[in-house]
């Protein structure tokens, strides 16, 4: 692994690195509340602006897109130009972008500023993640990271119910918080955060980085189809196309004299252990957060409110128990460990939801919530540690920002995999349900689109065919979650065992060589 700077041997940079990791946290949390309140928002103008359902897909993932295919370019540019500058640019970025989307008139604006926030907010998310490790007390990395992760989950409780009130009043206005938030923290950054030092380098790989960037785009485009089936060539194309550029992408990055990082890095059982687990823990996350955003809405019928708050328990256990991970950390055996309890928590929690029904109360739920939450801090928080730690010091940004890019993978999966299974399931037990009610077979077709109508715009379709379909939407679906969070428990489980396989992999790659750099002689010592 490599070492830490030379600059943070003696003491932090920061004035205050308590107070630097708490801003730092906030940062973070601003990338996590843009998406949540864009996401609340989308309805009500998706009405005003008078998108159409290919339009409004679009606009819900425009700027997950936009993230992903900047956010490893924006993190070698904070190397080489000053990490504090380019944060600040981030901040300004994602102003921008939002303010145009709550003032635009049309959806091409509405589209651009998405774009550009996404921009913005995934830059700064990679650079407050990278800023941790120059902030932090010398070897208080760790510890760092806990209250760091804390103070973005506690940041996004708190800005995305305050969002889904603005969204109540209206949508431009619930969009204006995001700008409000970073134009404070704007002026924040260089009081509070020290100016890290650049990093010197050879010509950027710019076509890596195109390689790269069109590589995520499809990629996360393909799997965003994927409940439309998983033969539809909507889905097969772009996600196909994402693989095989992901493999152009290595070969190149092998060939070339300045790689955007190592590729050495790849063969690195840590820095494998990493991205796996990285995948692994966001995949979970965002089957939990939609699935059960879903069920509660459609099975229990609670309000947008009920569910926003529903969430709160995985998010508070989330967060504390990320503060309790960063304490306990130490290197080697102890981060395996910590990642063991951590994905025994979330396949535990993720099985667990498998077997709700839909009587059961939510306090059962907000246990199974809340184990899941640990599982998540437990896992998330050493991961984050790993990639601090494996990253060198000439690709520090990159690297960092690499976490990113696997987290966004990782989400894209949850949520596209998730609502597969649960249509899949569910609409075989909403036909088995309708067939039971005598309906005849040459309807099932249209009463199944009616019910994913009334799903998506809220409308009742006319008719009692409908009206029938409608009624059994909260069983079918209650099916169809428990079928898919089952499905992604052991999913997930499998890969916690890969991710430990890989860490086992990985300290013995470390242990040996430690034992070849004692065993080579010093060329000086022998001249």
């Amino acid at each position: 692994m490599s070492s830490t700077p030379a600059a943070q041997e003696a003491s932090s940079p920061a004035k205050s690195p308590t107070l630097a990791v708490a801003f730092l946290g906030v940062l973070a949390g601003i990338q996590l509340i843009d998406p949540a309140v864009a996401n609340i928002a989308i309805v009500e103008a998706s009405q005003s602006l008078g998108m159409t359902g290919s339009v409004v897909a679009l606009a819900a993932s425009i700027s997950t897109l936009a993230l992903a295919a900047t956010v490893l370019p924006m993190g070698m540019m904070a190397d080489r130009l000053g990490r504090r500058k380019i944060l600040g640019a981030a901040l300004i970025i994602a102003i921008v972008g939002d303010v145009i989307v709550a003032l635009s008139p049309i959806t091409a604006g509405y589209l651009a500023g998405r774009a550009l926030a996404g921009v913005g907010v995934g830059a700064t998310l990679a650079a407050a993640f990278a800023y941790v490790r120059f902030v932090a007390r010398p070897g208080k990395v760790a510890s760092a990271l806990g209250l760091w992760n804390l103070v973005m989950v506690g940041f996004f409780i708190v800005g995305s119910l305050v969002g889904g009130q603005l969204a109540g009043i209206n949508w431009r206005i619930a969009m204006l918080l995001v700008p409000a938030i970073a134009g404070v923290c704007l002026l924040l950054v260089p009081i509070i955060l020290p100016a890290m030092p650049k990093v010197s380098g050879a010509r950027p790989d710019y076509l890596g980085m195109f390689i790269i960037a069109i590589a995520m785009i499809a990629f996360l485009y393909g799997v965003a189809q994927a409940s439309s089936g998983l033969r539809n060539p909507a889905f097969l194309i772009p996600t196909l196309a994402g693989l095989v550029l992901f493999g152009v992408y290595y070969a190149v990055e092998r060939k070339v004299a300045n790689p955007i990082f190592p590729p050495a890095l790849f063969a690195s059982g840590v820095f494998a252990a990493a991205a796996v687990s990285g995948i692994a823990w966001n995949f979970a996350q965002a089957t939990v957060q939609l699935q059960t955003s879903n069920f509660w809405q459609y099975v229990q019928n609670f309000t947008p409110g009920q569910v926003a708050l529903g969430q709160t328990a995985m998010m508070i256990s989330f967060g504390a128990a990320g503060v309790l991970a960063g304490r306990l950390m130490k290197p080697g055996m102890r981060s395996l460990t910590l990642m063991g309890f951590g994905f025994v928590g979330l396949s535990g929690g993720l099985l667990l939801l498998a077997f709700v029904v839909d009587s059961t109360p939510y306090w059962v739920m907000a246990l199974m919530l809340f184990i899941f939450g640990f599982g998540l801090a437990f896992v998330s928080v050493p991961q984050s540690a790993l990639f601090v730690a494996e990253a060198p010091k000439s690709s520090f940004g990159p690297v960092t920002s690499f976490r990113t890019t696997v987290g966004q993978l990782g989400y894209a999966m949850g949520f596209a995999v998730s609502s597969a299974l649960v249509g899949a399931f569910g609409t075989r037990n909403l036909i088995s349900r309708l067939e039971e009610a005598g309906v005849p077979s040459s309807q099932l077709g249209k009463a199944v689109d009616d019910v994913r109508l009334f799903m998506q715009s809220g409308k009742d379709a006319s008719g009692e065919t409908a009206k029938e379909a409608i009624s059994d939407l909260g069983p079918a679906y209650a099916a169809g979650f428990n079928w898919a969070v089952g499905i992604s428990g052991i999913a997930v489980g499998l890969l916690g065992i890969i991710t430990i396989l890989l860490l086992l992999i990985g300290f013995k790659q470390v242990k040996a060589e430690a034992a070849d750099s004692k065993e080579t002689p010093d060329p000086a010592s022998s001249s």
